[in-house]
């Protein structure tokens, strides 16, 4: 089997396989429904992950794109995926609220949310923490 490299002159190199396996996983926040797709190495450790929003042009969804191309370049350079989701753990912003998924049934915001449902899916198998409407505290 043939391999690429993904790299650029700033980046370093990721080799993958000409196909790579990946997971896609459906959220929806306070109604804001979008996609996470996290690309697997070869070990079955994330390399790579996308996120894409159902509002196309929306400044969510910019941000979202550049927060996941941030996240892909800090793998790449080998940051631990535990302090990844660290650092993104009850960051707070709207959307926010109820998400209907059963292991994360409120999020603070959607980079709290991924950053929830990574630890639990790649870290650890730690339950995720459910916070109560109250602590959500709406404005």
């Amino acid at each position: 089997m043939s391999t690429s490299v993904l790299s650029s002159p700033h980046i370093p190199p990721v080799t993958t396989s000409c196909e790579s396996s990946g997971i896609t996983h459906h959220f929806i926040i306070s109604g804001h429904e979008g996609y996470i797709t996290v690309v697997l190495g070869g070990d079955g450790k994330p390399i790579e992950i996308f996120i894409t929003m159902s509002k196309i042009g929306s400044m969510l969804t910019g941000m979202m794109t550049a927060y996941a191309g941030a996240v892909s370049i800090a793998l790449r350079y080998g940051a631990p995926l535990k302090e990844i989701c660290a650092a993104g753990y009850l960051m707070r912003f709207e959307p926010d609220g109820f998400t209907g998924d059963e292991d994360i049934p409120q999020a603070f915001s959607i980079i709290d949310y991924l950053c929830r449902w990574l630890k639990l899916r790649f870290v650890d198998d730690q339950p995720a923490l459910n916070f109560p409407a109250a602590i959500l505290g709406k404005r």
